[in-house]
């Protein structure tokens, strides 16, 4: 069987991310269990795909013996891993077989299977046809109206929706955020941040009392969030024009400084593009390190040419994501950003290089219009660099 028309992979974006999750064991019958065991030791995506292409040799469908347990676990674990060209994944027999057995299971399937079926399309880039996408939606509705959905669930179908740019519905988008904004102290902060994200990137109807319930209920979790997630939250709430307390915003910062060496070059760009639109300066000592942190992942990650240097540097790529750092420093402290960096040195890359390169960067910024490096970069640009990692 195929797999409802119109099914397409979604424009690949910056890895795949969304956070950890786990899939159950088959409870069908003995055979469903073992698929299940098999599946679940699988660590690459050609074994997985094996396993799906199990008795199709002999005249029989991909996946014949699959129960909906197992169909949900082998889309979310293929999500995961290393994936061939994505042109070859659409031309593979096994790989549409799976979509098309999963797809059939979609009206009976359970909350927690429902959920990590959208969450393994999410992170894949699949964007189901519009018959499967209705069908995902409908059984969303019913299990949501029945209360089946537990908080983690909850918030994972709502970043789901939003990672695979399509609109939940507005009667499914009704009882998610209900439900969600009902039992904010049963989730995660992780949990809390992708929610905040999917209603800033589906411009979700919500108004600022649900907003300030959502970043009211990271209060004291701070310290629970990751660089993507701390991205999330700023990148959602400048979308949304949201501008939270003072004492929040800092507390926020505070507990973002902390974990400043682990953000990637297009997190850090996000959250500094993000304190720029709500006009929110992080202070003189966060900002220096973030253009440390930018510089240093942007030069470590520069090609090294024959000579052993890093290839030049400019406004596209990773020098922009360092540009918008740049211009957040100088925007908010008045001073040049190479005074930023400190000596010493870190191999071919040392803050020497590193210096020269930031202030090449500032020139260019600074030789357009203000806000040069920002305007250049849409919400929706932002929005795609923090979906995942």
């Amino acid at each position: 069987p195929a797999p409802g028309g119109g099914g397409r992979f979604l424009a690949p974006g910056r890895g795949r991310g969304g956070g950890a999750r786990r899939t159950g064991g088959g409870r069908g019958d003995p055979r469903a269990r073992e698929i299940q065991r098999r599946l679940l030791r699988c660590e690459a995506a050609e074994e997985l795909l094996e396993e799906c292409a199990e008795g199709a040799s002999e005249g029989g469908a991909f996946c014949a013996d699959f129960d909906a347990v197992n169909a949900v676990t082998a889309v979310f674990r293929l999500s995961a891993m290393e994936l061939p060209a994505r042109g070859a994944l659409t031309g593979d027999a096994r790989f549409l077989g799976l979509l098309a057995v999963a797809e059939g299971f979609v009206p009976n399937l359970e909350a927690r299977s429902l959920a990590n079926l959208l969450h393994g399309y999410a992170r894949l880039g699949w964007l189901p046809g519009e018959e499967a996408l209705e069908s995902l939606r409908a059984r969303a509705l019913e299990l949501a109206e029945a209360s089946a959905f537990k908080p983690v669930d909850l918030a994972s179908a709502l970043w789901a929706f939003a990672k695979l740019q399509t609109q939940p519905g507005e009667e499914l988008t009704r009882e998610l955020l209900a439900q969600g904004l009902a039992r904010l102290r049963d989730f995660k902060a992780q949990d809390v941040a992708n929610t905040l994200w999917a209603v800033a990137s589906l411009e979700l109807p919500v108004g600022r009392e649900a907003v300030g319930m959502l970043v009211g209920a990271l209060r004291g979790r701070y310290a629970d969030l990751d660089p993507q997630h701390f991205a999330h939250v700023f990148w959602a709430l400048a979308r949304l024009q949201h501008r939270a307390p003072g004492p929040v915003l800092t507390a926020l910062l505070s507990a973002s400084r902390q974990r400043m060496r682990e953000f990637a070059p297009r997190e850090l760009c996000a959250l500094a593009w993000a304190l720029q639109e709500l006009e929110h300066n992080p202070g003189e000592p966060w900002l220096a390190l973030a253009v440390a942190q930018q510089a240093r992942a942007v030069a470590a990650g520069a090609g090294e040419g024959s000579d052993g240097g890093g290839s030049p540097m400019s406004l596209d790529g990773p020098s922009r994501e360092l540009a918008v750092v740049v211009e957040a420093y100088e925007r908010f402290t008045g001073r040049p950003a190479e005074e930023a960096l400190g000596g010493g040195g870190e191999g071919k890359h040392g803050a020497s290089q590193v210096r020269a390169e930031t202030r090449a960067i500032a020139r260019t910024a600074a030789a357009r219009t203000p806000h040069a490096a920002t305007s250049t970069l849409s919400a929706r640009s932002m929005s795609v660099a923090v979906a995942s990692r």
